[in-house]
């Protein structure tokens, strides 16, 4: 295992853990980012729930969601 210097340490490679050091290291901060796994895998990789803006797929067009007088029947 490498050793690092650094004057924060981030748990968790997920979205807000990446976020939070991208914006550290703009800022100067020398952090290390501690992930178990592979980088935005885990909750931050399934919490997007499908959603592919180059497929289409998971996201619901105007015609797929009920509209009022499906709700009110």
């Amino acid at each position: 295992m490498a050793e690092s210097s650094a004057d924060v340490v981030i748990v968790g490679g997920g979205i807000a853990g990446m976020t939070t050091a991208y914006y550290l290291a703009k800022s100067g901060v020398p952090s290390v980012v501690v992930e178990r796994d592979a980088i935005g895998s885990h909750a931050s990789g399934f919490a997007y729930g499908g959603l592919s803006p180059l497929s289409g797929f998971g996201i619901p067009s105007g015609r797929d969601r009920p509209g009022r007088d499906a709700v009110a029947s």
